[in-house]
C-alpha cells in the first residue's frame, strides 16, 4: 500500500461511493479535515483506505491480503499519533468482512451493527423543548472565553475531535451547548461540514440526562444548519445505542440504513478486555472471564479489566475471587468508591465483611492522596 498525496484523491473518489453515506471520506477528499489515504496503485486504485480521526474506511476489490497487513501493521502506530486504542474499520463492499475478520484475527476483532438517519422533517422548536433554568449559546468566542464555566474543557475536545484546532472549528464548523448556572450540561456540535452536508455530534453531561436536553440540542443545531443553508444531515450511532436512536426520531431524523462494522485495537490487551465487557454486558459472566482471565496474563492490563473481573466474579457469585481482583484494582490505581457502590455486578457483595475492608481502604487510599 502506498501513500496518495492529496493532489490525486480524485483518483479514489469512485471506490468510495458505497460509503457515501459518511460525510467524513468527503470532507477529507475535499482537505476539510486531516486525514491520509493509502492505495495498492497510485496510478489506477484498485484499493483505498482512508484513516481519519478514529475511522478507518476500506473500499474496492481486494487484488490480495496487501491492504490488510499494511492494516495491521500501521495500527499501533495510527494508535500512538492519536492517542486512541481502538478504531472503527467501515468497508465497502461487504465481501471485505470475512477477510478482515480471517486476516486480522489476532487482534481479536470486533464485529457491531450501526445505523445511520438523515433529516425527514425538524419537529420541534427548540425553545419549547429546553427545561427550565437552561440557557442554550452558541459555541462560539464569548463562551470559550468564560474560562469558569464547568465542562468547557470538554467542549473544546470535542471541538478538536474533528478540526485540528480550536480556530478551525469556529471558522468552518458550528455547534450549541446548554448551560445551567456554571456549569455547561450538554452540547452538539457539527462535524464534517461540506457544502449543504453536515454531520451531527452530540453528548449530555450524565448529571442531565433524560431531560429533554438532547432533544433541544439537536433541534436547535439543525435550525442552526438550515440557517446556512444545509440540509443535508446525517446522523451514526451504534445499533444498540437506544438513547441515540430515541433522540434521532425524536427530532425529525429517519432511519436511512445500517451498516456492518468492524472494531480494531491497537493491542490485544485492550481487545481481549472489550470481548469481556461485551460478555458481561449481556450477563455471560462465565464467558466474560475467560476474557480477562486472558487480558490479565498480559503486564499491561489496563486497571478496567480488574474491576470487571470483579463485577463478572461477584455476579457469577464467586465472592472470594471478586474481592480478590477488586483488591488488585486498588493496587493498580483504582479510587472510584462511588462506581463500586452502584454497579449492579456487585450488589450481592454489600454489607460482607469483605466489602467493608475493601471499601475503608479505599477510602485509606483517598485519604491519604488528600493530604
Amino acid at each position: 500500500m502506498h501513500f496518495l498525496e492529496s493532489a490525486a484523491y480524485e483518483r479514489v473518489r469512485p471506490l468510495f461511493q458505497g460509503l457515501d453515506a459518511h460525510l467524513a471520506i468527503t470532507a477529507t477528499l475535499e482537505g476539510h479535515v486531516p486525514g491520509q489515504v493509502y492505495v495498492d496503485d497510485t496510478t489506477a486504485p484498485r484499493v483505498a483506505l482512508l484513516w481519519v480521526n478514529g475511522r478507518i474506511f476500506l473500499a474496492g476489490t481486494p487484488p490480495s491480503d496487501a491492504p490488510l497487513r499494511f492494516l495491521d501493521q500501521s495500527l499501533a502506530d495510527w494508535g500512538r499519533r492519536t492517542g486512541r486504542d481502538s478504531f472503527v474499520l467501515h468497508y465497502h463492499p461487504s465481501a471485505w468482512s470475512e477477510r478482515i475478520l480471517a486476516g486480522l484475527a489476532g487482534r481479536y476483532p470486533i464485529s457491531e451493527l450501526r445505523h445511520h438517519y438523515t433529516l425527514g422533517a425538524l419537529r420541534h422548536n427548540w425553545r419549547e423543548r429546553l427545561p427550565a433554568g437552561f440557557v442554550l449559546r452558541p459555541v462560539d468566542q464569548d463562551l470559550l472565553a468564560e474560562t469558569g464555566l464547568r465542562n468547557l474543557e470538554r467542549v473544546t475536545e470535542e471541538m478538536c475531535s474533528e478540526r485540528p484546532s480550536i480556530e478551525e472549528f469556529l471558522a468552518h464548523s458550528f455547534g450549541v451547548c446548554a448551560v445551567h448556572g456554571d456549569e455547561i450540561a450538554g452540547w452538539c456540535m457539527s462535524e464534517y461540514n461540506s457544502g449543504d452536508r453536515c454531520e451531527v455530534g452530540i453528548e449530555v453531561v450524565a448529571a442531565y440526562q433524560r431531560r429533554g436536553l438532547a432533544t433541544a440540542l439537536a433541534s436547535a443545531l439543525i435550525e442552526e444548519a438550515q440557517r446556512r443553508d444545509i440540509d443535508r444531515i446525517g446522523w451514526h450511532c451504534w445499533a444498540r445505542n437506544e438513547a441515540s436512536i430515541a433522540t434521532a426520531l425524536a427530532v425529525g431524523l429517519v432511519k436511512a440504513g445500517e451498516e456492518a462494522v468492524i472494531n480494531l485495537f491497537t493491542e490485544p490487551v485492550i481487545a481481549l478486555g472489550v470481548h469481556g465487557n461485551l460478555c458481561l454486558r449481556e450477563d455471560r459472566y462465565n464467558e466474560a472471564l475467560s476474557w480477562y482471565e486472558q487480558a490479565l496474563q498480559h503486564e499491561d492490563a489496563p486497571v478496567w479489566v480488574y474491576i470487571n473481573a470483579g463485577n463478572a466474579h461477584a455476579a457469577a457469585g464467586n465472592e472470594e475471587q471478586a474481592f480478590r481482583y477488586l483488591h488488585e484494582a486498588v493496587d493498580h490505581g483504582f479510587g472510584d468508591i462511588a462506581y463500586l457502590q452502584k454497579t449492579r455486578f456487585l450488589k450481592t457483595l454489600h454489607g460482607t465483611a469483605g466489602w467493608a475492608v475493601l471499601l475503608e481502604r479505599l477510602e485509606n487510599v483517598t485519604n491519604s492522596m488528600v493530604r
